[in-house]
């Protein structure tokens, strides 16, 4: 990596592969291979998102997040609010304090396009599923047998219980629910609808709707010979990379990185 400094032009950084993305993917993909990242918004998995070797994804986003951090892979660590698309080689960076930063390259993997501007087009066929997170607060005293219910509904997929504080005597009082609607079509889903499907699956009738998030997976855009779109999973990278290290992540982390 070489930085140029001008203090008539904009910092400016020089990498030879840089990885695009806040998602788990990405600094799963960066810190495997070794590779600097930027991102605008860090996608962050839900709490109650697990993988059977490395447990909770939340706490191996924050942990992958540290290390490159640490290890200066990331020029603008969240501080990032736009990036723009300049050429086949060029992203135009915008920190939270207005300044330019560009970033030049030779091979530019993306794995989200969430505040970046100037990408190629979409391609015609957009086949990709688009999720709906909604926080639901339950007011009566129903209280769930069991913390996570996995359904093959047409729309609503999981429940996932938590509780305010971690005490044993408290009971479920929130819930996400997870539902799975053709991509550009969560829109025209209301969250009263959701709320009413819950509540006849459920057998509760007194939810309270808190909160909506959304999360898709990355459009089909056409590749390019310095852009590769990655639309892939944490489940199918993660396989990939222990054939590559022949090692255990764990192992990889307490060992390379002894800690």
């Amino acid at each position: 990596m070489e930085a140029t400094i001008n203090k008539q032009q904009p910092l400016t950084f020089h990498y030879d592969q840089l990885v695009l993305g806040g998602t788990l993917e990405a600094l799963y993909f960066a810190h495997t291979l070794d590779l600097p990242i930027v991102y605008v918004e860090a996608l962050k998995p839900y709490f109650f998102e697990v993988h059977g070797e490395v447990g909770n994804k939340a706490k191996l986003w924050d942990d992958l997040n540290l290390l490159l951090n640490l290890a200066g892979k990331n020029p603008l660590p969240n501080n990032c609010q736009s990036i723009t698309y300049v050429d086949e080689n060029t992203l135009k960076l915008i920190n939270k304090n207005d300044k330019i930063f560009y970033v030049k390259f030779n091979r530019l993997w993306i794995f989200d396009d969430i505040r970046v501007n100037n990408l190629p087009v979409i391609g015609e066929d957009v086949e990709c599923d688009q999720e709906i997170i909604d926080h639901f607060k339950i007011l009566d005293g129903w209280n769930p047998e069991t913390e996570h219910i996995y359904r093959d509904d047409q729309i609503i997929k999981e429940f996932h219980f938590f509780k305010e504080k971690p005490h044993k005597r408290l009971r479920f009082k929130h819930f996400y629910v997870v539902s799975k609607v053709p991509y550009g079509t969560a829109s025209r889903i209301p969250d009263y609808f959701i709320r009413i499907r819950c509540e006849q699956i459920l057998g509760s009738k007194r939810l309270e709707h808190l909160k909506r998030m959304t999360r898709i997976r990355l459009p089909k855009f056409t590749d390019t010979p310095t852009l590769k779109f990655c639309d892939i999973t944490f489940e199918e990278m993660y396989p990939f990379s222990l054939k590559r290290r022949k090692i255990t992540y764990q192992k990889y982390l307490k060992g390379k990185l002894k800690l």
